[in-house]
């Protein structure tokens, strides 16, 4: 009898923790996993936050750049012709072939598409003519010109004048006279087509 006495307490401690052991998985564990989902959660969140705080800042920072540099920031959006009234572009291309002693003339010109992925452009073509070293200033004063452009063809023809003799002095000799002689003009053609980035 004694031995039957002292298995029923551990019989009932073995019951009892295998209950406390079917409780703590069926209820307590689902609770912890819970809460670690909650955590989980937290941590996306706090992520988020500061994803969120980062890009306010980055906004703040770039308020300050613009307000900063907001005379360059005009200054940039002149470099681009307004594809609506491209007039003060064409108006400056004339005033650079002026400059260059060249004479111009547009054959035509292809407004910019819409819905076109790239910076939308203004496709001009023209006629120059005059001067080799005059259509070379003439290149180069647009490549360095204010507005955004690119010269995308230039089709050449040289035309090779004749050599031009300076008028000599009454008294000065043959040999003064030849040295006097001026070299050819080398005139020149070209068909060019521009590329003029618009706004």
């Amino acid at each position: 009898m004694n031995i039957r006495i002292r298995k029923k307490p551990m019989l009932a401690a073995l019951i009892f923790a295998a209950a406390i052991t079917a409780i703590v998985f069926l209820a307590i564990m689902p609770a912890i996993a819970a809460l670690e989902g909650v955590g989980d959660l937290m941590r996306e969140q706090q992520d988020k936050i500061a994803g969120y705080e980062k890009k306010i800042q980055a906004a703040r920072d770039f308020a300050v750049f613009r307000k900063a540099e907001k005379s360059n920031m005009e200054k940039i959006g002149q470099v681009f012709v307004d594809a609506k009234m491209p007039l003060d572009f064409i108006n400056s291309l004339e005033t650079l072939a002026r400059d260059a002693a060249v004479k111009l003339d547009f054959s035509s010109s292809v407004q910019p598409q819409k819905g076109a992925k790239e910076q939308p452009a203004i496709s001009i073509e023209a006629d120059v003519s005059g001067s080799l070293p005059g259509l070379r200033v003439f290149l180069e004063k647009i490549e360095s010109s204010p507005y955004l452009v690119q010269i995308m063809a230039v089709n050449m023809q040289i035309e090779e004048g004749e050599a031009i003799e300076a008028p000599a002095a009454e008294s000065a000799s043959t040999t003064e006279a030849a040295e006097t002689t001026m070299p050819p003009v080398v005139n020149a053609k070209a068909h060019i087509l521009l590329k003029a980035y618009a706004k």
